[in-house]
């Protein structure tokens, strides 16, 4: 099993008395700066990747949860709503060119719409 390395962990109370766990994390191929618990990615965090890729967002036993912003670094923005356990996400898809398209899957099954159907 591989050692994980979480280098710096924050502690403290929000509005309603519970507490949150803030850290960093060096990863194999980047680093993650968010929340934590039990150890795993959990809550909001950023993940930054060496190849220049970003995703912010919700995270929730150390998977991408619920809704998030992936950050391409070939200038496309991904906007999402994905649901691990459920096995289905929504994305929309920010093209450079100015193209978008709208992608929904569930269980493995896409349904892929063109930029036509913004206009």
């Amino acid at each position: 099993m591989k050692e994980r390395k979480i280098i710096s962990i924050k502690c403290h109370k929000n509005n309603s008395g519970k507490i949150r766990i803030f850290g960093y994390e060096k990863l194999e191929n980047g680093i993650y700066i968010g929340e934590f618990n039990r150890g795993k990615h959990s809550g909001k965090g950023t993940c930054y990747w060496n190849d220049g890729n970003i995703y912010k967002g919700n995270w929730v036993d150390g998977h991408l949860e619920g809704k998030g912003a992936f950050y391409r670094s070939d200038g496309t923005v991904l906007i999402m709503e994905y649901f691990f356990h459920e096995r289905k996400h929504t994305i929309v898809k920010f093209k450079p060119d100015g193209t978008t398209e709208f992608k929904l899957c569930e269980h493995g099954s896409c349904v892929k719409s063109s930029d036509k159907a913004f206009r």
